[in-house]
């Protein structure tokens, strides 16, 4: 920014919206794009805005292969308040994800809540005679 104002450019930053994904990862102060194509000559006084990512954040689907330490670790990363009920069942595996409150691929916004429930072994009853 500063080199272009140098040469006398006017430089505005704004955000993008962009997508993340396992396969591309945004840096939050990297240009991304410009209002101008390359190579476009400018003189003194022209305006020129680069863009820097605005990464949208979408919920993945827990349900499928996480752990609940993956989701709190995610949750902590994504600034999410993360809520756990266990409940006892003989449905599924315990550790098992069979819940979120918050639709996959919907998208994340800061602080937001999100529960998740798991599956706990149920308890075996004992007896007191």
């Amino acid at each position: 920014k500063g080199s272009l104002e140098t040469l006398g450019l006017k430089v505005k930053i704004e955000k993008k919206k962009v997508e993340e994904s396992a396969e591309k990862k945004y840096e939050s102060d990297v240009i991304i794009d410009q209002s101008v194509e390359k190579g476009t000559k400018l003189k003194v006084g022209e305006e020129i805005i680069l863009y820097i990512p605005d990464v949208i954040v979408k919920y993945p689907d827990f349900t499928k292969n996480y752990t609940t330490a993956q989701v709190k670790e995610w949750a902590e990363e994504n600034k999410v308040i993360l809520t756990i009920e266990e409940i006892s069942t003989n449905d599924y595996k315990p550790g098992t994800i069979i819940y979120q409150s918050r639709p996959y691929d919907s998208e994340v916004i800061e602080n937001a809540t999100l529960k998740i429930t798991v599956a706990k072994a149920p308890v075996v009853g004992t007896s007191t005679n």
